[in-house]
């Protein structure tokens, strides 16, 4: 690395599984269980998963914690994101949020981070939040 080069998401993720890996062979056992997701904005949006048995792999989008097998099947059940437009998209991840906690919740209850092509993360108001669930409401 060059000083001041902020490395991607999957440089970094790659390093950590790496030495996750080296400390697992060497000393025979796990480190305590994690999972961490790794996202940034170089040249595109990237987004990594890494966990304690040093996996990295990239995905589209993923759950992590409690939920995480609803919440990812959910996600797969849904297909390849490449052809999706950025409003679904968005009313992909709040239906996933909904099937990851279980029930109704309002627009307030959530923050969206934003991650798009050549821009800085944001994060969407509430009325924003509220639009797109009733786009949801007014399609079930």
């Amino acid at each position: 690395f060059v000083l001041n080069d902020i490395p991607s998401s999957k440089i970094l993720s790659r390093a950590f599984a790496d030495k996750t890996q080296a400390l697992i062979q060497s000393t025979g056992t796990r480190p305590m269980c994690f999972g961490m997701i790794l996202f940034d904005n170089v040249s595109e949006p990237n987004l990594y998963y890494v966990d304690s048995s040093a996996v990295c792999l990239p995905y589209k989008g993923i759950g992590v914690g409690d939920s995480s097998n609803r919440i990812n099947k959910f996600l797969e059940s849904k297909g390849d994101f490449c052809n999706f437009n950025m409003k679904d998209l968005e009313e992909t991840a709040l239906e996933a949020f909904a099937e990851s906690i279980g029930q109704d919740y309002g627009p307030n209850d959530v923050i969206v981070g934003v991650l798009d092509k050549g821009k800085e993360m944001r994060y969407m108001e509430t009325e924003e939040v509220d639009a797109i669930l009733l786009r949801i409401s007014e399609k079930n």
